[in-house]
């Protein structure tokens, strides 16, 4: 029995040593390692936020010209015509 066990799966021994020389790599190379996937990572952290940034503006673009559309400009001009006359009274205010 003990010996079929031995058979299927290697004595710890053995593999503790393959590991061991896995494990090999000095102190500098895991630090270079973990140093250049927190820098991907950030990277990564940056692109989203650039990204959700861009989204977001988009969407508002899209918003205001749907809210306003073709009447926004025509009422600029109007007002761009009669904002001297209607400075002092209360109908600029109501224009918006």
């Amino acid at each position: 029995m003990r010996l079929l066990s031995g058979v299927v799966r290697p004595l710890r021994s053995q593999t503790f040593g393959t590991s061991q020389q896995q494990n090999s790599d000095t102190r500098e190379q895991k630090q270079s390692r973990r140093r250049q996937r927190r820098q991907g990572q950030k990277r990564q952290k940056r692109q989203r936020q650039r990204q959700k940034r861009q989204r977001q503006k988009r969407q508002q673009r899209q918003r205001r010209q749907q809210q306003h559309g073709p009447f926004i400009k025509i009422l600029s001009v109007f007002t761009m015509c009669c904002h001297i006359q209607l400075q002092n009274s209360n109908t600029f205010l109501h224009l918006y």
